[in-house]
């Protein structure tokens, strides 16, 4: 047997244990390495059998741990050529826990199938993003001044320009991709 099969064997087992299931178990984990093994293996319809079980176990609160199972899950959808099957996963992950990285999946997908609108509007969702994240970094710049030299010296005019014109720029570029 080789180190996947053994692990899967044990993970397997643990999951048949009568006292597995108490409140301080993080089933989620175990579903997920053996969905990583299936995956490993290219058993893609148990990978996503198990990712579905563990985002089943993992309350509806934590939005980031459960966007990033689905995201396994659209990965395992994409390796069989499923892609408008991925595109829901990456859709509902974007919804709940929106990033980059996951709206750049989504655009590739729409963009495979040949959905020309929908990767546009997917696009215009990552500049959203995109503004969303240089506003946060900016804030946290500017604090990071303020700690390091005093409220005094925290937002010289130099500086607002350059956000001002980086906003400009990104409703520019939203405009034009519409």
């Amino acid at each position: 047997m080789d180190s996947l099969e053994d692990a899967k064997a044990i993970y397997q087992d643990i999951l048949k244990l009568e006292n597995y299931y108490s409140a301080a178990t993080q089933h989620h984990r175990i579903r997920v390495n053996l969905g990583n093994i299936f995956y490993q293996q290219g058993v893609y319809k148990s990978a996503i059998t198990e990712y579905k079980k563990a985002v089943d176990k993992i309350s509806k609160d934590n939005k980031e741990l459960r966007a990033n199972i689905m995201k396994n899950i659209a990965m395992t959808h994409i390796k069989m050529g499923n892609y408008a099957d991925a595109i829901e996963v990456y859709s509902e992950a974007l919804k709940s826990n929106p990033d980059i990285r996951t709206a750049m999946n989504l655009l590739l997908c729409h963009l495979a199938i040949g959905d020309i609108e929908n990767t546009k509007n997917v696009f215009n969702v990552m500049l959203d993003i995109s503004a969303y994240f240089v506003i946060i970094y900016t804030i946290i710049y500017l604090l990071t001044i303020t700690l390091k030299t005093g409220p005094e010296k925290t937002y010289s005019e130099e500086k607002k320009e350059h956000i001002d014109s980086y906003e400009e720029y990104l409703l520019v570029k939203k405009k034009d991709v519409k």
